[in-house]
């Protein structure tokens, strides 16, 4: 195998969970539920000012998903704030999103008359033309792989593809697969990226709780880790 994982203590980024956050998603989702029902509330009372604060907090927690885009530009019109509002919607547009509202909802009707509107319309028309540029590269033949992330490698010409289920990193070059590199703690393993220029690959194995692929005993204060995996001077394995 040409890589090698190293697990130093100073090299390894671990993400903890503790014993006061010890359901993190759940309080996410609290979290997400309490910011749509502040979105609802003052939506229904038409407090627009409010509506705006709360669909700009919304957005903020969602990291600009285009759903919460609309939603602040929505907020935006009924504030006054157009020339917020078509930012908002031309970021949507930038995004690769497309949605009708724009263009048949009452709500939307004051961006009609607002300059840039038309390119906008343009842009969302182009996002729903399909784009077929695909070919298959190649071919998983394992069913039981439950591949989950994939990078490639352009000095190697090889593809790199995590599994959660048999918890390892495979490699496909000329479409022959072959296993990388092991989970060193037996964790399913998830995101990948090549860095090519220091000549590493980083890896992240998780011990997600609730998931029959991890031991329940590794759900605890740390059960997730960043990976690096170094070139060795080895003849990789055929």
């Amino acid at each position: 195998m040409p890589w090698q994982i190293y697990k130093p203590a100073l090299t390894i980024l671990l993400l903890l969970v503790t014993g006061s956050t010890a359901n993190p998603r759940a309080s996410a989702v609290e979290r997400f539920q309490a910011l749509q029902e502040s979105v609802r509330r003052s939506r229904a009372s038409k407090d627009w000012r409010s509506n705006m604060a709360s669909a700009r907090e919304l957005k903020e927690f969602m990291n600009g998903a285009p759903d919460s885009l609309l939603e602040v530009a929505r907020a935006e019109i009924h504030a006054g704030e157009l020339a917020d509002a078509v930012r908002n919607v031309q970021e949507f547009a930038r995004m690769g999103a497309s949605t009708g509202l724009l263009g048949t909802s009452v709500e939307f009707a004051p961006l009609r008359n607002q300059a840039g509107f038309a390119e906008i319309q343009r842009t969302l028309k182009a996002n729903v033309i399909p784009i077929r540029l695909g070919s298959t590269a190649f071919l998983l033949s394992d069913s039981k792989l439950l591949a989950e992330d994939l990078d490639y490698d352009p000095n190697a010409k090889q593809f790199l593809v995590t599994s959660v289920r048999e918890k390892k990193i495979i490699s496909t070059v000329n479409g022959m697969i072959h296993d990388f590199a092991e989970a060193p703690d037996d964790w399913p393993m998830l995101a990948i990226r090549v860095d090519t220029r220091r000549g590493l690959v980083w890896a992240t194995e998780v011990a997600m709780r609730g998931f029959v692929f991890a031991p329940e005993s590794d759900w605890g204060p740390i059960s997730r880790a960043l990976l690096r995996l170094e070139k060795r001077q080895a003849t990789a394995k055929n």
